[in-house]
């Protein structure tokens, strides 16, 4: 019996990750290992991907085959196989009839196995994002904060002011490059651990993981200096787009639920508001 190394790689949605294999060929994850494996086998991937059919290679010391996977004729990723042994003497090849229909066999179901995987991740992005900003929605924040409260952080709910005079003055279209812009600074200001996510509307929601009242009030003065570009986007230099921001911080370890902590946030922020916008207040468990 012949020792095989066989490796199936898919395309990565994002940068690819700290695997040496997939680091050296951008746009590919190996999910799945079995057998030897070879640093010559990422020439032979790399070669393959501009490819269409079956590629044979001969490495030092190694000897390869792959095959693209495919869906509905499209290749959607790449299973490549290989084993050491030194360039074959002529009339005895690398690969044996049975050896390809395998890889083949192997490379069909993997297509298919691929195609299904990306359904289920789509679906599951759908569920738990707002399709327009692609942040949480409300439910999937929820769910994922809750997991992790007792770690300690702030909660930050952040509205928009005169955001509706943009919608009647300019449409709807106008209002969702402005949601999209405040959703993007949002996501660029998350650190690790951290939570950004849209609750409907003009109001989102931030959680800045183990983030004290320090940290917190520094980090949404950040945010409404960043916010201060909208002002292109508004309605009319007399309604101009701000945004104002509640806190509410939570010490790790605190017994406060998620609803106590969110009525708190959401408070914060309407107190923002009613002392003329465009600015941050807190709320401690006291109400003050």
């Amino acid at each position: 019996m012949r020792t095989i190394g066989l490796r199936y790689v898919r395309p990565l949605p994002c940068s690819a990750g700290d695997n040496s294999f997939a680091a050296s060929f951008v746009g590919f994850d190996v999910i799945a290992t079995f057998g030897d494996t070879a640093d010559h086998a990422i020439g032979m991937v790399e070669r393959m991907a501009k490819g269409s059919g079956a590629l044979a290679i001969g490495a030092p010391g190694y000897v390869g085959l792959a095959l693209p996977t495919r869906h509905q004729g499209k290749p959607n990723g790449l299973v490549a196989a290989w084993r050491a042994g030194d360039a074959v003497p002529s009339g005895n090849p690398p690969w044996t009839s049975d050896e390809h229909s395998l890889l083949l066999a192997t490379a069909t179901h993997l297509g298919l196995a691929i195609q299904q995987y990306r359904h289920q991740r789509e679906m599951r992005r759908l569920s738990d994002t707002d399709g327009l900003t692609g942040l949480l929605n409300r439910r999937r924040f929820r769910e994922l904060l809750q997991a992790r409260l007792d770690q300690g952080g702030c909660l930050v709910y952040v509205d928009l002011d005169n955001f509706k005079a943009v919608n009647d003055r300019h449409g709807h279209q106008r209002g969702d490059a402005v949601l999209q812009t405040l959703g993007d600074w949002l996501r660029e200001a998350a650190g690790p651990g951290d939570l950004v996510g849209r609750l409907g509307g003009d109001e989102f929601v931030f959680w800045m993981a183990g983030a004290d009242k320090p940290m917190a009030e520094a980090r949404a003065e950040r945010l409404l200096l960043v916010s201060g570009a909208l002002g292109p986007l508004s309605a009319s230099p007399e309604q101009p787009l701000s945004v104002s921001i509640g806190l509410a911080v939570r010490p790790a370890g605190s017994e406060e639920t998620l609803d106590a902590l969110t009525a708190r946030a959401d408070g914060a922020m309407y107190v923002a508001k009613r002392a003329g916008k465009n600015r941050i207040a807190q709320m401690d468990d006291a109400g003050c």
